[in-house]
């Protein structure tokens, strides 16, 4: 499996003169990463011959093209003109996939007024375009799981539903989007396995701030982290990817750096995803798959320090998830709930009656209370 750096993230600091695509290739050449994700905008920003100069002289290759296409709310002519252009894009930059993020975030108000079944016509029209153009290219389209609740692609239903309607098409899987609707990432990848040709892998932790977050159906938010940081199983997603042979590219979902994103900041940022990798555990191979695929849930009544060492160690297997939690401080409780993206609540009844209502599998209850 080869890793390849998601570059988006570094384009306000392109804007600020902070970085520039030298810089961008300079880095990815410095920790020894041979491929980047390029977006559509990055080459109208920077230029595709700028980018195509650092390219060579780095020895940098473009693993996939990433593009917005507004299938969902703009008109077929300008799409297909779009869907010609990315494509000839992909090909001048040598890379055989293109993905296509069907939808603009200035489009939510309209996005708002669509009814989930006309959402998945255009998503089948467009895509069914998309590759059949591909095709006559020699470009793979993909799409992926899509952190946004408001577009029919983060449920495995929804995803299964277009993949299947779409001969051909190709799903980039994301390791996180799919939280926005609540789904495990690794019952997610076993049930779509068979259509991936990309990954992005992304870790992320819950926050309380709006800034740069994505939202879950439910109301929690979250924001992309350095792997390890957050609570996605990442070491654990990458031993099944590769005992179920998966040999292309993986791109680097990266997380821009507080404060100022210049160079040496994000230097010491894309260190912390090659530590990562190069010292993550591997998962025993008797645990690589679910057991019938099932999510065990967890109560937590009490959020001390027992708590947070248990909870740890079973949100990264990717077979568990914590679902409520009731501690006698509740300031103590919100952050525990926070932190593993479960709801805090202020008696135990309550906790154990969402518990009941939130029932699919196995769950279970840990009481952390010290005696006095």
């Amino acid at each position: 499996m080869k890793l390849s750096l998601m570059t988006f993230p570094m384009t306000g600091d392109i804007i600020l003169g902070r970085m520039n695509i030298d810089k961008i290739c300079k880095l990815a050449e410095k920790v020894n990463l041979h491929y980047i994700d390029i977006m559509a905008h990055e080459i109208k920003l920077i230029g595709m011959k700028k980018i195509k100069h650092a390219l060579t002289d780095y020895d940098i290759k473009v693993s996939c093209l990433i593009a917005d296409i507004p299938f969902l709310t703009g008109n077929e002519e300008k799409i297909k003109e779009k869907i010609k252009v990315n494509l000839e894009h992909a090909n001048e930059l040598g890379t055989d996939k293109l993905m296509i993020v069907p939808f603009s975030v200035l489009d939510i108000k309209k996005l708002q007024k669509l009814t989930k079944q006309e959402k998945q016509a255009r998503l089948v029209k467009y895509f069914t375009m998309a590759v059949q153009m591909g095709k006559m290219a020699n470009i793979k389209i993909c799409v992926e799981d899509t952190p946004n609740f408001l577009v029919p692609l983060a449920k495995i239903e929804d995803c299964k539903y277009l993949l299947e309607r779409v001969q051909g098409l190709g799903l980039a899987y994301d390791t996180a989007n799919m939280l926005v609707e609540d789904e495990n990432p690794i019952l997610f990848y076993q049930e779509l396995k068979q259509f991936i040709c990309h990954v992005h892998l992304k870790d992320v932790k819950y926050v309380n701030d709006k800034k740069m977050a994505d939202r879950t159906c439910d109301g929690k938010r979250f924001r992309c982290c350095p792997w390890g940081e957050g609570v996605i199983p990442i070491s654990k997603i990458v031993d099944i990817l590769r005992a179920d042979g998966y040999t292309g590219t993986a791109g680097i979902e990266y997380s821009h750096p507080d404060g100022a994103g210049t160079y040496e900041a994000n230097r010491v940022q894309i260190r912390k995803y090659v530590n990562y990798w190069k010292r993550r555990p591997e998962t025993p191979s008797g645990t690589l798959k679910m057991r019938n695929g099932k999510i065990f849930g967890w109560a937590y009544i009490g959020a001390g320090k027992i708590a947070e060492q248990t909870a740890d160690k079973i949100i990264k297997t990717g077979s568990h998830k914590i679902v409520s939690v009731y501690n006698r401080t509740f300031s103590k409780v919100e952050n525990f709930a926070l932190k593993y993206g479960a709801r805090a609540f202020p008696t135990i009844d309550e906790a154990l009656k969402h518990f009941e209502r939130r029932r699919r599998n196995i769950y279970l209850v840990l009481i952390f209370f010290t005696t006095r």
